[in-house]
Parts: C-alpha cells; sequence; structure tokens
C-alpha cells in the first residue's frame, strides 16, 4: 500500500461527527451548562442544526437568541470542563479511525482541525487510541470557526501542502463550506443509521 502513495496529498480530518460521534455529549453540556447559570432551554434541535461550527459560535448564536448577555470565556470553561466530564460515552467512528490509522502509518501526512479546544481534541484522540497525528488546529488557534475556511487553511500550511492538495475528511454542512471555500478537495462522511 505504501507505494500507491505518491505524497501529492494531506488529509485533515474533522474530530466530532468523524472521528468520534460526540454530539449528543456536547448537547448535554450546552444544555446542562446553559440552564444551571442562565436558566435557559436550549432545544435539541436547534443546537444539533449548528453542528459543525465552532463552540464560540454556537454560544455566541444562543446568546443572541435568548437576548443575553454574559461571559463567554468563562461559559466555554465550564461547557468544555462538564463536556470532558461526559466524554467517555462518545463512541469512537470505527471506520474513520481505522482510516487515520492507516493514513498515520504509511506516513501520509495528516492533520486534524476542529472548532473544539486542544485539550478535548486530544482526549478525544486517546479515546480513539490514537495519540501520534502531527497536527492539530483547535479553536484557541483561529478567529472564525466553521463554515470559514480559517481552521483547513491553517492545517494545511501546518502540513505544508497547497490547499488544493488536500482532502478533506468532514460531517457537517459548516465543515463541508469551509473545505469548499478553502479550496480543498471532500470526502463527506454520512454516519447513517440503520
Amino acid at each position: 500500500m505504501k507505494d500507491l502513495y505518491d505524497g501529492s496529498f494531506a488529509y485533515i480530518f474533522d474530530m466530532d461527527g468523524v472521528l468520534i460521534d460526540s454530539m449528543e455529549n456536547y448537547y448535554r453540556a450546552f444544555r446542562d451548562v446553559l440552564f444551571d447559570r442562565l436558566g435557559v432551554r436550549v432545544e435539541r434541535d436547534y443546537y444539533l442544526a449548528m453542528s459543525g461550527s465552532s463552540e464560540s459560535f454556537q454560544l455566541n448564536d444562543i446568546l443572541a437568541r435568548f437576548g443575553l448577555e454574559a461571559d463567554r470565556n468563562e461559559l466555554l470553561a465550564a461547557i468544555h470542563n462538564y463536556y470532558l466530564g461526559i466524554m467517555q460515552d462518545g463512541k469512537p467512528i470505527e471506520c474513520n479511525v481505522l482510516l487515520l490509522r492507516l493514513l498515520l502509518k504509511q506516513s501520509v501526512p495528516v492533520a486534524v482541525a476542529s472548532g473544539s479546544a486542544s485539550g478535548v481534541i486530544r482526549s478525544c484522540l486517546r479515546l480513539c487510541g490514537i495519540e501520534d497525528v502531527p497536527v492539530i488546529v483547535s479553536v484557541e488557534e483561529v478567529k472564525n470557526g466553521k463554515p470559514d475556511p480559517e481552521a483547513f487553511l491553517l492545517a494545511a500550511n501546518k502540513l505544508g501542502f497547497e490547499p488544493k492538495d488536500c482532502v478533506v475528511v468532514e460531517d457537517s454542512d459548516a465543515g463541508a463550506a469551509a473545505a469548499k471555500a478553502a479550496g480543498m478537495r471532500l470526502l463527506r462522511f454520512y454516519d447513517i443509521k440503520i
């Protein structure tokens, strides 16, 4: 298989919904923290419609929807801590974890670019049994979350590849839009439950 890879492409993986089934846990974290601290009830469908966008974008959208002012950094820290406490409930998405492992084994340039915090990304990768991803781009490193292409462009730059030579593995509409806006190829993952 090594002979089949000629070094032309790098792969950039999203994490949530691609490597780990985490959306329900993130929803629980947002729902419980915002209800506990602000008395706000966030509906599941409303939250899941924002999947793929950064946590900061999601929080800003929720606060704007309810007309609330709050310390965003404090809320995001509380949401991260809550999520880390229940993260073990998330299940690795085996087909994509296997693909990532195969690429790493073949020394294919790989990155993970996620709207999550770096500590959350590393914890999720450990949960998936992966600790050797050479490039990780987290929400702390970008100004604009998906659907803005900034995270993917930064990952390509760190990998030393032109955007046109990157393949993004993504599940969400926001992430797919970000990959297209970056001028990258897109491998869209749909988790269809049968």
